[in-house]
């Protein structure tokens, strides 16, 4: 009647009370659990019992089923019948597998989208990807820059000396790891039992906190490029370890896109506080830092030392040896400075050849201290030319302290500045600390204008605009007093001389044409500085239509640049009644 049932699959035994089995058929006549004494297994006994008593009931026993229940006719005994159960079993576990996927994925991505910079995302990644999968450890490690070594960047549940013993992945020195192998090879690695493999049991069976089991390493990459490694170290006995290969790799990949936006993050970042040239910050990275320390100290009511270096004869090193070396110059000014400032101070590059340094806490003492170390380290520079000439590197030095000297964070810059240019008048290559007390000048009754004017040229161009101011004093002053010009346009004038030589730079013509304040009026001056009085000039403007101090500029510096048509030969180029009053003052001079 059975003989269409598969007796590999199916069997049928009855039992009686004593533990004698009556009858077996098929798979019951093999199945380990109806062989010699069931009763003594304390699994069965009780099922077979309550059914010596009239009950029925089932159990699921290392890959098979068993229905028990009475037998009416024969009291006493039991009918088992017995299932292989193999297929049911693998099933519960692929649930089980896939339930652990589900649930570790999403755990693990909410992580993954909740942080943007790479240590916090590391780490709440390594803490998730631990506690979803029931990991004895997991180690994480990333190349924050492409050319650098992969950095263990988070660890759970491995111990201080474990960690420091694999802090970089280096496969080029030899591979004492599995994650160095990982790397070379870039492609996983399983080792079912940490303590079998020479490799492992040095190091990941030592190092859990936690009894281990297996390991498994992934190469975490974004096309051809290796971004870090994930190792996963399995508690002991975790049976499902080995057959999760599958949850690892999406963990994985999700794992390493994370990371590579992370990484990009913070490129964009670094690019956007840190000077590409010198890799230290900039100036914007700089004014942020100094606006957060100037809160901090006015509540802890504690000081912050500024200090403002230049390096000395910059333009005219430029100029003999080219921008290569100039540059090369600068990045070794900086290397100078992170060598002598403290680690809680911000060296920076201000711009051009000037550089800054934020030091919290620092006082007058102590600022121009450290100004004095970096003088001399700079000054110890050995820069050799391409010629083979030595050339001296030196710098001039600024300093000021908050509040003392100034009562924010524009000031304080301002007061080391102010020291900075009394350093390079007195003698270059020395320090000054500002002395008093920083106050702008803001009165309406003064020559703001040509203060403004002076704070808008970078120090490059101080020497050269101050120069320059100084030959067209005598021809301002004339000016003013033979076509009887006001005060205010006295200075507007003075302070359009300043800017002149910065203004026909490119970056000094597109800065201060985007000034505000008192500099409108000056801009607009300079604006016009190359019409020419018959119109012949390169926007046409012709005549009166050329504002009068534009006019009078354009006279004066063709005479203090001793052009000699601005007497005569080229006169529709100027107004011949400014001309022939600054001309008097030029045969008098």
């Amino acid at each position: 009647m059975l003989s269409f049932l598969d007796v590999k699959r199916v069997g049928l035994a009855t039992i009686s009370a004593d533990s004698q089995a009556a009858q077996k058929w098929g798979l019951a006549a093999t199945c380990p659990h109806l062989q010699g004494d069931p009763l003594a297994d304390p699994r069965m006994s009780n099922l077979l019992r309550n059914a010596f008593a009239g009950a029925t009931g089932s159990l699921h026993l290392e890959g098979y089923r068993y229905f028990v229940g009475p037998v009416p006719e024969r009291p006493g005994h039991a009918m088992v019948l017995v299932l292989d159960a193999k297929e049911e079993a693998e099933a519960k576990r692929l649930a089980q597998v896939s339930g652990r996927m589900a649930d570790a994925l999403k755990s693990i991505g909410k992580v993954l989208t909740t942080h943007q910079t790479l240590q916090p995302l590391a780490v709440a990644a390594a803490h998730a990807i631990a506690a979803s999968t029931e990991m004895a450890a997991v180690l994480l490690w990333a190349r924050p820059s492409e050319d650098g070594a992969m950095e263990l960047v988070a660890s759970v549940g491995a111990n201080r000396v474990g960690t420091t013993s694999v802090a970089k992945i280096d496969v080029e020195h030899g591979m004492s790891c599995a994650a160095e192998i990982c790397a070379a090879r870039r492609e996983p690695l399983f080792v079912p039992d940490v303590h079998d493999n020479p490799m492992t049991a040095g190091l990941e069976a030592r190092f859990c906190h936690l009894p281990p089991g297996g390991l498994m390493v992934l190469p975490l990459t974004i096309g051809h490029r290796l971004i870090g490694l994930l190792e996963l170290v399995s508690r002991e006995g975790d049976v499902n370890f080995a057959k999760s290969e599958d949850l690892f790799k999406t963990v994985a990949e999700h794992l390493a896109l994370a990371l590579s936006s992370a990484l990009m993050f913070e490129h964009v970042e670094r690019q956007a506080s840190f000077d590409p040239l010198t890799g230290i910050a900039n100036h914007r990275a700089m004014q942020e830092f100094l606006h957060r320390r100037i809160l901090e100290a006015q509540r802890s009511r504690s000081t912050i030392g500024v200090i403002m270096l230049d390096v000395d004869h910059f333009r005219l090193f430029n100029e003999t040896e080219g921008h290569d070396a100039g540059d090369k110059v600068l990045k070794m000014v900086a290397n100078a400075l992170n060598r002598c400032v403290r680690p809680y101070d911000l060296a920076a590059r201000y711009g051009g050849e000037e550089f800054t340094v934020i030091m919290p806490g620092a006082n007058a003492e102590v600022a121009t201290a450290v100004a004095e170390r970096v003088r001399q380290e700079i000054q110890r520079i050995d820069f050799i030319s391409a010629s083979g000439e030595r050339r001296q590197v030196t710098a001039s030095f600024g300093c000021a302290i908050y509040p003392d000297n100034a009562a924010d964070s524009a000031s304080i810059l301002k007061a080391a500045d102010s020291a900075l240019y009394e350093a390079k008048a007195r003698s270059r290559n020395a320090t000054v600390l500002y002395g008093g007390t920083f106050v702008q000048k803001r009165s309406t009754d003064g020559p703001t204008v040509v203060d403004d004017a002076r704070e808008a040229v970078p120090i490059a161009f101080r020497e050269q605009c101050e120069a320059f101011l100084d030959r067209c004093r005598p021809y301002i002053g004339h000016a003013v007093s033979q076509l009887g010009l006001p005060a205010s346009q006295s200075h507007t004038l003075q302070a359009a001389a300043l800017l002149w030589p910065y203004w026909a730079t490119p970056d000094g013509a597109a800065g201060l044409s985007r000034a505000g304040g008192g500099l409108v009026a000056v801009a607009s001056v300079l604006k016009w500085i190359d019409e020419r009085y018959d119109g012949r000039g390169k926007d046409g403007v012709q005549g009166a239509s050329i504002p009068v101090l534009t006019r009078i500029l354009s006279v004066i510096r063709a005479l203090v640049s001793h052009d000699h048509k601005a007497s005569g030969d080229d006169e529709g180029r100027y107004d011949p009644m400014i001309l022939a009053v600054l001309s008097e003052a030029d045969l008098a001079a």
